[in-house]
């Protein structure tokens, strides 16, 4: 029994480490425009949000890769339907504005509003119901997790698709000419040790050496905080960026690098499904 009671004891310690590790050294890498200026609309919007009591409740919030159906009350300062609102939804993904989409709502007997949104990729989207009555406007705002239908329906049934240790994994993003080459070293790839993640662009063979790129790592179905190698050109078209993945407390190994790639004005989201020891 004391020796069931240290193991679990360890096992948990090491996810707190890295999550302590990661979280000193990762820096998402999104430099806000105008701060000052956004942080005077954040408080206006929230204060506007306090005064005029309303409230917007979501019945479901599994979302997955697809058309969804999204449910949600508009509520007034009594608890009650609120009446006579125009209301908007619209989403957006956290590291870039080519999938903003806003989409038309409708009203059921009952008075609550339903939404037919399609989310294109799976990982983070922001959401944004935005309710005007009269003169007034009130945007609600949440970040939400997309699962892959493919490989996300049940955390344990996660499939790998880049068989990272036996080398470097290679997409093609829809229409674009260019090639994203996703790697990690050391190898075996391993947990609570320092990793190099590396990213390769070309674009008709030609090195890609000019783009803005970020990496998300994620464990699907489960949250093991924000991890954000900062990615940077080192040469000929190779992107670096250090970081550790951490022990899942659960006995996980599939863990999702969700790579985002900015140049010249256009995106790119590609994603690799691979397994740790």
């Amino acid at each position: 029994m004391k020796t069931l009671i240290i193991i679990v004891t360890i096992i948990g310690l090491s996810a707190v480490i890295g999550s302590i590790i990661v979280g000193g050294m990762v820096f998402d890498g999104v430099v806000v425009e105008k701060p000052y200026e956004k942080g005077l609309d954040w408080d206006k919007r929230r204060n506007e949000k306090a005064e005029s009591g309303w409230n917007v409740g979501i019945e479901d919030k599994i979302f997955r890769t697809g058309d969804n159906d999204i449910y949600f009350s508009v509520l007034d300062k009594d608890g009650g339907p609120l009446t006579n609102a125009q209301i908007a939804v619209a989403i957006s993904r956290p590291s870039t504005t080519a999938y903003d989409k806003s989409f038309e709502t409708s009203v059921r007997r009952d008075g609550k509003y339903i939404a037919s949104i399609n989310f294109p990729l799976y990982g983070y989207w922001d959401l944004k119901i935005s309710v005007t009555r009269e003169k007034r406007n009130v945007v609600f705002e949440e970040r939400i997790y997309v699962e892959n239908m493919r490989h996300e329906h049940m955390h344990g049934n996660a499939e790998a698709d880049c068989n990272i240790d036996k080398g470097p994994c290679v997409t093609i993003p829809e229409h674009r000419d260019l090639q994203v080459l996703f790697d990690i070293d050391p190898k075996p790839v391993k947990t609570m040790t320092d990793l190099i993640f590396s990213v390769v662009l070309k674009e008709q063979d030609i090195p890609v050496t000019d783009a803005d790129v970020t990496m998300d790592l994620s464990m699907p179905g489960m949250f093991m905080g924000i991890n954000r190698p900062v990615m940077k050109h080192i040469r000929d078209g190779i992107y670096e960026g250090k970081g550790i993945i951490p022990v899942c407390p659960h006995g996980g190994k599939i863990w999702k690098a969700e790579v985002t790639v900015r140049q010249d004005g256009k995106s790119a989201i590609v994603s690799y499904i691979f397994e740790v020891e």
